[in-house]
């Protein structure tokens, strides 16, 4: 896409969240970058993220269907307790479960989100609204006092076919 100063440069078709790590998509020619752009607006795209959390997850396989939209009083954060929100979905699948450690009562479980809708915050305010933060979630007190590190984009790829990307 040209830039007011006339020199081409690829363009960013969809981003990462402040403090995530993950896949990013860049279109190297502008008709490129539109082709993408409408694929992530109609939804052909299909993400898949990975988080640890805190506690075992109990289920193997949930869906969590909670509205998601800014938070009734602290306007800066997300929530499932919203006045204006928005349908979200979000189906969860846990990959493994680990024991407590001396330093974590809880245990943790190491889980695969695959969102049908691209809410802000979606995973992680779903995540916390059933009893699992994210670890090293800056935005939730509870995965905030844990170490380690927000959830991250594995595979991003089209309805027909996910392709596997490397993730920082």
């Amino acid at each position: 896409m040209a830039e007011p100063d006339g020199v081409l440069r690829p363009g960013i078709v969809h981003r990462l969240d402040k403090d995530t790590s993950g896949v990013m998509v860049v279109a190297r020619t502008p008709f490129s970058r539109t082709a993408l752009s409408r694929q992530f607006k109609d939804r052909v795209v299909k993400k898949t993220y990975l988080a640890i959390v805190k506690g075992k997850v109990a289920r193997e396989r949930l869906t969590i269907e909670h509205p998601v939209g800014r938070h009734p009083i602290e306007r800066k954060r997300m929530s499932v307790r919203s006045n204006a929100p928005r349908d979200a979905v979000s189906h969860i699948a846990v990959l493994a479960r680990f024991d407590p450690t001396a330093t974590d009562d809880a245990g943790t479980s190491l889980v695969r989100v695959k969102p049908d809708t691209g809410r802000m915050h979606q995973i992680r305010v779903h995540l916390a609204s059933v009893g699992h933060p994210c670890l090293g979630d800056p935005l939730s007190p509870a995965g905030a006092a844990c170490a380690g590190t927000f959830d991250h984009a594995s595979a991003i790829g089209r309805a027909s076919g996910v392709h596997r990307a490397a993730a920082r």
